[in-house]
Parts: C-alpha cells; sequence; structure tokens
C-alpha cells in the first residue's frame, strides 16, 4: 500500500561510484522475479491505517565500469499485516515496485538522450526530479486506488504501469551508458 522513497544521489551520484547493491536485503528489480509475501521481512505496523509497505529504493552505481541506475526493493523495510495477505494486495505493492522502476528507466533514458554523464549538476537535477514525480505518482496511486481495495482504479494504474513499462523497454538496462 505505502511505499518508501530511499535515495542515494548527489554525493554518491559524483563523489564516487558505488557498487551495484549485493545486499541480500534487496532484489534489483526484473520483469523476471515477482514479489512474494516472504520478502517482506520488516516488522508489522499493526496503526499505520494499510496492511503493507512496499519499500524501495532508486539507486546510482557503476558496474564494470558502466554508469547505471539500479531499483531495489527493500526486504527488511518493507512489511504487511499477516492476517491481511492476499493475491490483490500482493499485486498492488508489486506494482508500487513496478512504478519505482518506471521512474529508473527515465532516469535513464534522460542520461542517454541528453548525455547527462558530462553534466553532474544537470544530472542532480534530473534525478531529483524524477524522484519527487515518482513520489507524488505513488501517493496518487495510493489515493486512487485506497491503497489496493477499489479495483477499478488498481486495474487502471496496472495497465499504464505496464504500458510505461513497454514504452521504456530500450531503458530497461541498469546501465545509463
Amino acid at each position: 500500500m505505502k511505499r518508501f522513497l530511499g535515495l542515494l544521489f548527489a554525493a554518491t551520484l559524483f563523489a564516487g561510484y558505488i557498487i551495484p547493491s549485493k545486499d541480500s536485503n534487496k532484489i534489483l528489480w526484473s520483469k523476471d522475479y515477482s514479489l512474494q509475501w516472504k520478502d517482506f521481512k520488516g516488522p508489522a505496523r499493526e496503526n499505520a491505517g494499510y496492511d503493507a509497505m512496499t519499500a524501495y529504493s532508486v539507486e546510482s552505481g557503476k558496474e564494470n565500469d558502466k554508469f547505471g541506475i539500479f531499483c531495489y526493493f527493500e526486504k527488511n523495510k518493507s512489511w504487511r499485516i499477516k492476517k491481511k495477505e492476499s493475491d490483490f494486495l500482493l499485486k498492488h505493492e508489486q506494482y508500487h515496485f513496478n512504478l519505482a522502476e518506471v521512474y529508473a528507466r527515465k532516469i535513464r533514458k534522460q542520461i542517454i538522450e541528453l548525455d547527462l554523464l558530462k553534466d553532474p549538476k544537470q544530472l542532480d537535477k534530473v534525478f531529483k526530479e524524477n524522484l519527487k514525480q515518482l513520489e507524488i505518482d505513488q501517493k496518487a496511486y495510493d489515493k486512487e486506488t485506497n491503497h489496493s481495495k477499489i479495483p477499478e482504479p488498481q486495474v487502471k494504474w496496472e495497465k499504464n504501469i505496464d504500458e510505461q513499462l513497454q514504452e521504456l523497454v530500450n531503458f530497461s538496462n541498469p546501465s545509463a551508458e
């Protein structure tokens, strides 16, 4: 239902690159992997007003001497109320993660098309603007679907996110070079 945006930008983006996380508490977004309830390892927040939360991060890094933008699901920060688990709710949470990947792809696209690796100030600006819009979209997703409880807008959001992922398929590789 809710989501958490962890960022690693500005100082990390330019002062020194990081290697993509090998942390077993993170799952790199992949079209071949769907979240499972066992991935939600954080402590449940019974009084949060919603039944689950997907924590994700969009991070910059360097792998094999190539700069990249990586979208992760964060297991230890993601949680669910076990008695509220359902396939419908899990799908809603997956789409929070998918929406984060949409914005990772948008950032990669802008890096490539605008040649932003040569302009660190502009790259930082693009990164921050996209992550700000991602947060706005995540809140709208929860509001319009009432945290997965209204099926019609849920289906609309899923279709929209799937279309965006497809439109940005050329930017699905985390490498932004």
